[in-house]
Order: structure tokens, then C-alpha cells, then sequence
């Protein structure tokens, strides 16, 4: 299969695929006009992300009729790359081939912030899926499934942004024992709460009195491994709403050890238990993380904390993940594996008119025809099947491990080493007095980012990128200006005042930043 230069009939060069033309053989440049303006793409469309636009007729169509959207273009062969003095010239800002260091997700997370993903399209050339067929199938297939992530991740960010921040305050200057962990090589299985769990939990119960296995446990399970009678090893906690809370009240009262994210929501009573802390790759966190002298485990934001519990399970061992409890949808009417600590807050709230199971079925409906259960679906099927060696199956019905190995029950490893678990003991401070010790320092840092650029001169500032800490916060408690100013400022450079005046913003916000009393939708930390 090797593709091959013609010219058409207005001369200009054209390429084909054995045999199958992406361009047209007459006036490739007006079949590239037309086809744009049957696109009818929206104003709001700021961003285009383009597969596989061949010799790039149609992107200089868009730049000529979308003159002011930032476009990206993804290949599906190198031929682009390596014959580009064919090429029409077309202004983009990036572009993608598949012999980069990048994979395309992370070319698109490079490229595109949360914030921005309900402004972005994905542009197909339609004669390059004649030619490529799957390869374009594929690029946009991962293209919608980063958008639809990267949407979810923004309107969250929206309504959680300052609880978040408030949360890792909080959890970074209360922790009195740090929780460190020495890697293994024995089985791991991450326990979620998908319906499945409940027909497997005496095949846990099994390994775990042989001790074959260390259990790392989503907040969501652990009542349901509690009843069952089994104790996780370590739970994992990231969810930084309100309702989170009730998931872990079992779990203190067991004194059973926590990894958390630095914005996870925690009842105070849980700062006695041993705790690990996850911060992502953002600024902030890394400075919170610092000043609060917290070793931290490192992972991205998943979006659900079963995917982080699996990061974390793949970094303590070298031996074999089971998955345990992953379903990715619903079974049989139901959510979530019984005992749940949520379900009695239905069973509290039933009358004879509105009894607890209808509340549970319209639960289900919701689980069921939303979009966050596939979105996790698609990431499990994009992120793991590179990891399908290390990771086996126990009990799911989900199609999305069909090319995994599936058991019944979990192996024991008579060589095994041990998940080694130690506490240290943190020296007592003023808690409030490190609540202010942290929010004086990330006052500083942005100062200090500020006057990096005002001491150069620069005129205009790249605010929006990894590792600045005065974007991240900008986000965090003005959501809805951070996507305004996005839009706005396509080049990712905003001028100097703009970030002035931020500047000033932020210190008012972080300075007038009352911590007092937690509030969680309708619950408060005790």
C-alpha cells in the first residue's frame, strides 16, 4: 500500500491510495470549497480538528472561510510528512503524524483545554475514509471520546473548582500520619461497586484469609466487603462532593488506611487513619503538596476513582491487577453492589406511594442512559489494552474486557513479596496556621510568576499551559471567565494587563479565602 502523486486537470497535485483518490481529478480546490460550506460549520466552533485532510486542499478552504479558528490536523500516514513538498500551504496550529513520541490523545490534551472542548469540532475528509478506512475510523473515534471526557471534566471543574481547593487545604494541614507504601510483587486485586462484586465476594474472602492477595478498595465497596466480611487493605478516595462522605464512615471507624486526592471530600474524624495522598500534575497541587511536606503518589485526573485506584494498583506491584466488581454499566435494575451506604437514604425517604425501589429504578434509568458510564468505558478500553499482560478479570460482564484474561478466582503466588505498609507520624501543628502558611505560598508563587514576565518585559504571556499556577487557579474559582478568556485568546497568549488584573483577582480571592466549615451540598464535615 503506498500512496502516489498525479496532477489533476487544473494542474495542481493530487494523490491517490491504490487506486482510491482523496482529491478530485478536475479542480481539487473548488471540491474542498464545496465541501466546507456543506459542513455548516457553527460560529461557536473555534477549534477544528481535521483527520487525514490529504494534501491539505480542504484545510486551506477552512483557512480561507474560518479564517479565525485554530486548526489541527491528524494523519493517518507518513507520506504527509515525509512528501510534503506536494502540499498545499495551509496555516495549522499543530500537527500530528503517527511516528510522534505524543500518541493522538495526548497531542489532543496538548492542544486543547477542558475548558474549550464544546467549542471544538471534528472535521473527517470524507474520500480519506475510502482510502484509510478504520485508521480514520479510529483517530475519530479517540477524538470524540477525549471531547466528550474533556466536556465532563469542565462542567465538574465548574462546580466543584473552589470545594476542590478548599478540600486539599483542608486534608494537606490535618493529616496527622502519613501512609507510605513499599511495592510488591503479590496479586492486587481494585475492588469496585458494579453489581458483579456481590457474586464474587467470597472468592475474595478466600484469597484473603490466605493471604495471596492485598485489596485496594474504591470508597464506594467497602460497606459491601465490610458486610461480606472482608478489610480492604487501602481504600481509595477522590470524590470531593458531599455525598462521598457517607462511603467512609465504616472505613474510619476501622481505622483502615486511605489513599486520597489532595480534593477529596473527608469526614474530619478520618485524620486519625493513616493516609497516602494522589496529586495530579497540576502546579498548585505540586506547591501544596511541597509546603505541606506530603510524599505524594502522582496520577492524572481519571474522572472516576476507580481508574485512579487501578494507577495505583499497577504502580504497588510487578504481579498480576484483578478487577473485581467493574462492570461499566448496569445489571438486573441495579447500580452498584448491596450493601450500599447511599441506599438508605432511599429506604429513609420511602412511603407506600413512593416506595425505595422506585427511587432505586429511576436511578438505575439515569446510570443507565447517561453518558458517564460509557465515558469511563471508553477510557478502560483505550487506556488499558496496553496493560491486558498485567491485568485479569474476575467476575464482569462488560464488553469492554472481552481481549483481557478472565478467572474465577485469584491465583496465589508462592513467590510473592508483599505490599509493605508503614505509618509515619506527622509532627503536630496549628492547622489553621498551615491553612494560612499554604495560601500565603500559593499568593507568592503567582507573584512570582507574574513578575517573571514583568521583569522581561514580555507583552504577551502563554497563561494557559501546564505547570502555570495562575491559570490553574484562574479556572478553579472563575470557571466561566477561564472559558470566556480561552475562546478569546486562541494562540494561548493573552496580553500582560489581562494578567494584571487577574493577578489582582486572585490575591483578593486567596487573601478573603475563608476555610471555616466545609459545606458539601447539603452535608457538612463533623
Amino acid at each position: 500500500m503506498s500512496e502516489v502523486i498525479s496532477f489533476a486537470r487544473s494542474g495542481e497535485p493530487i494523490v491517490s491510495l491504490d487506486g482510491i483518490y482523496l482529491h478530485s481529478r478536475y479542480n481539487p480546490r473548488l471540491e474542498a470549497d464545496r465541501y466546507v460550506d456543506s459542513l455548516h460549520i457553527e460560529e461557536r466552533k473555534e477549534t477544528l480538528i481535521v483527520l487525514e485532510p490529504g494534501l491539505g486542499y480542504l484545510c486551506a478552504s477552512l483557512n480561507k472561510k474560518k479564517p479565525i479558528a485554530r486548526i489541527l490536523v491528524a494523519h493517518c500516514s507518513l507520506f504527509y510528512k515525509f512528501e510534503g513538498r506536494h502540499s498545499i500551504k495551509y496555516q495549522a496550529a499543530d500537527e500530528w503524524f503517527p511516528d510522534g513520541i505524543l500518541s493522538f490523545e495526548k497531542f489532543l490534551e496538548q492542544n486543547i483545554l477542558d475548558a474549550e472542548a464544546e467549542f471544538v469540532k471534528i472535521v473527517e475528509w470524507k474520500p480519506a475514509i475510502g482510502a484509510y478506512g478504520k485508521d480514520v475510523y479510529l483517530l475519530a473515534s479517540i477524538a470524540a471520546s477525549f471531547l466528550k471526557r474533556a466536556s465532563a471534566n469542565a462542567r465538574t471543574i465548574a462546580q466543584f473548582g473552589t470545594k476542590w481547593f478548599r478540600n486539599a487545604l483542608f486534608n494537606a494541614s490535618r493529616i496527622s500520619t502519613e501512609l507510605r507504601i513499599k511495592v510488591g510483587t503479590c496479586p492486587i486485586a481494585v475492588v469496585a461497586s458494579g453489581p458483579s462484586l456481590e457474586a464474587n465476594v467470597e472468592k475474595l474472602r478466600s484469597s484473603k484469609k490466605r493471604n495471596s492477595v492485598f485489596i485496594v478498595a474504591v470508597s464506594s465497596s467497602v460497606q459491601a466487603l465490610l458486610s461480606g466480611g472482608i478489610r480492604p487493605d487501602l481504600i481509595v478516595a477522590t470524590d470531593g462532593g458531599g455525598w462521598a462522605l457517607f462511603h467512609l464512615q465504616d472505613a474510619i471507624r476501622e481505622q483502615i488506611p486511605l489513599a486520597i486526592t489532595f480534593s477529596a471530600a473527608l469526614p474530619s474524624s478520618s485524620y486519625a487513619s493513616p493516609i497516602l495522598t494522589i496529586r495530579d500534575y497540576s502546579q498548585w497541587q505540586e506547591i501544596v503538596g511541597e509546603v505541606a511536606d506530603l510524599a505524594s503518589f502522582r496520577s492524572p485526573q481519571r474522572g472516576t476513582v476507580a481508574a485512579t485506584a487501578i494507577d495505583l494498583a499497577l504502580s504497588l506491584t510487578a504481579g498480576k491487577v484483578y478487577l473485581v466488581g467493574f462492570d461499566l454499566g448496569v445489571r438486573l435494575g441495579r447500580t452498584h453492589a448491596r450493601p450500599n451506604a447511599l441506599d438508605r437514604f432511599q429506604e429513609d425517604t420511602a412511603t407506600r406511594v413512593s416506595p425505595s425501589f422506585s427511587a432505586a429504578y429511576e436511578r438505575y434509568l439515569v446510570a443507565r442512559n447517561g453518558q458517564s458510564l460509557r465515558i469511563y468505558a471508553d477510557w478502560m478500553s483505550d487506556h488499558l489494552s496496553a496493560l491486558a499482560s498485567r491485568i485479569v478479570i474476575l467476575g464482569s460482564a462488560s464488553n469492554v474486557f472481552d481481549s483481557f484474561s478472565h478467572s474465577q478466582s485469584i491465583e496465589p503466588d508462592s513467590g510473592r513479596k508483599l505490599v509493605q505498609l508503614e505509618y509515619v507520624r506527622r509532627p503536630s501543628a496549628n492547622s489553621q496556621s498551615s491553612e494560612q502558611n499554604l495560601l500565603t505560598t500559593l499568593r507568592s508563587r503567582i507573584e512570582t510568576e507574574i513578575a517573571f514576565f514583568v521583569q522581561n518585559e514580555r507583552e504577551r504571556i502563554v497563561l494557559f499551559k501546564e505547570g502555570s499556577a495562575t491559570g490553574e487557579l484562574f479556572n478553579l474559582f472563575y470557571p466561566s471567565e477561564f472559558s470566556h478568556a480561552v475562546t478569546k485568546y486562541r494562540t494561548r497568549e493573552v496580553p500582560l494587563q489581562f494578567v494584571l488584573n487577574l493577578d489582582e483577582k486572585l490575591h483578593i480571592a486567596l487573601t478573603s479565602f475563608s476555610l471555616g466549615a466545609r459545606k458539601h451540598g447539603s452535608a457538612f464535615t463533623l
